[in-house]
């Protein structure tokens, strides 16, 4: 602005004019507790903060000896998983390791332990959801308990879903 501009504006130099305090007038409206409520909600949504965060979810799904048949109990686990999965924002891993028991030679277990595997990798592809990684252990992991094998637990799979989910805070 230019100093001749100041004239237009009723006043005679750049300087602030003089401030006088008064007091507003006070405004008193009835509102509603439910508007207050409606409100209330409306501000605290505006607050709120969506946070990122990781979270895993992993299982041990047991097979019976020489099988890789899923149990009704595996199904329902797996369904589980695919229920985490579909609810989170996004799908950061799904990772699947087969293990078999001792009894065999190398190369049947670690076909064995490939087998589950496959089935698993099946059942969540069935319901949409990409395995990023699996692999066979055959029998380099077994479950030792007191100095014996469990045969039963060391055949397994295990399941192990990374997903990344909102949260508000």
């Amino acid at each position: 602005m230019r100093a001749v501009d100041f004239a237009n504006l009723g006043r005679n130099s750049c300087h602030a004019p003089e401030v006088v305090e008064e007091m507003a007038p006070a405004v008193v409206e009835d509102v509603k507790p439910e508007k207050i409520e409606e409100m209330v909600e409306i501000i605290e949504l505006a607050a709120a903060v969506a946070v990122l965060s990781v979270e895993n979810h992993e299982t041990s799904i047991y097979f019976g000896t020489d099988s890789s048949a899923l149990s009704v109990k595996a199904n329902s686990i797996l369904n589980k998983f695919v229920e985490v999965s579909q609810g989170a924002e996004q799908l950061l891993a799904v990772q699947v390791v087969g293990h078999a028991d001792t009894r065999g030679d190398a190369d049947y277990n670690l076909k064995l332990s490939q087998q589950p595997v496959t089935a698993i990798i099946e059942h969540l592809a069935a319901s949409g959801i990409k395995t990023t990684s699996s692999f066979a252990q055959s029998e380099a992991r077994p479950v030792m308990e007191n100095g014996k094998e469990n045969l039963a637990a060391s055949r397994t799979a295990e399941a192990l879903i990374k997903t990344q989910v909102k949260t508000i805070n």
